[in-house]
């Protein structure tokens, strides 16, 4: 995916798209081909998509300068990933009016992509020791759901928890492991929207002939 692209997608028409998608084949325009094709679909979504990335580069960044929580600035950027990933990928199945990624798909009946995106979030693969025990989704939703979304009244135990969603993502190895899930959900969605943009295009070609 290209982020910070200069360029305002949303001002092109269909086949301006499609040309320029001719030229530079990038993943951002045929997202925005996806949306404006599906109307059922909100046009921003695959803006959304991009800002989670780009806050994902901006984080890795920060850390490497050595940033360190306590931070507003920090702390601020850290939720609101924790928050993206919610409203992207983890909310309830049975909801369609939550604009999932998963329920985006269902809309373009692409229920083996729905179905691989919620095995890869329902799976344990963290490696630290406080969130081990945690599927991507329920981390996720656990910490949004008790401090960020909602301000639940917390045992001492379950706060210690919630307060250490910051040390988890300012480990390097940690937030390597949290992209990777977000990365193998990223790949499921660009061949979705890559795939559909090559027929577009194919068609439009063939239309000028």
């Amino acid at each position: 995916m290209i982020a910070n692209s200069s360029l305002d997608l949303t001002k092109l028409s269909k086949e301006e798209l499609i040309e320029l998608y001719a030229k530079y084949k990038s993943s951002n325009i045929s997202h925005r081909l996806w949306c404006l094709t599906h109307q059922d679909i909100p046009v921003n979504f695959s803006s959304e998509f991009v800002k989670l990335i780009e806050k994902l580069e901006k984080l890795v960044e920060l850390n490497s300068l050595g940033t360190t929580s306590p931070d507003i600035l920090l702390d601020a950027l850290i939720d609101s990933i924790y928050s993206d990933c919610r409203g992207l990928f983890c909310e309830k199945n049975g909801n369609s009016k939550n604009y999932t990624l998963q329920n985006c798909l269902k809309i373009v009946n692409e229920k083996n992509a729905v179905t691989e995106i919620d095995e890869i979030i329902n799976r344990k693969e963290f490696n630290d020791e406080v969130v081990c025990n945690y599927s991507f989704r329920e981390w996720v939703k656990f910490v949004t759901d008790k401090a960020i979304v909602h301000k639940d009244n917390l045992t001492e135990d379950k706060k210690k928890i919630i307060d250490y969603r910051y040390k988890f993502l300012k480990d390097s190895s940690n937030v390597f492991e949290f992209q990777y899930y977000i990365f193998q959900i990223h790949n499921i969605y660009v061949n979705i929207v890559e795939c559909f943009a090559e027929d577009l295009l194919s068609t439009y070609n063939k239309s000028k002939h």
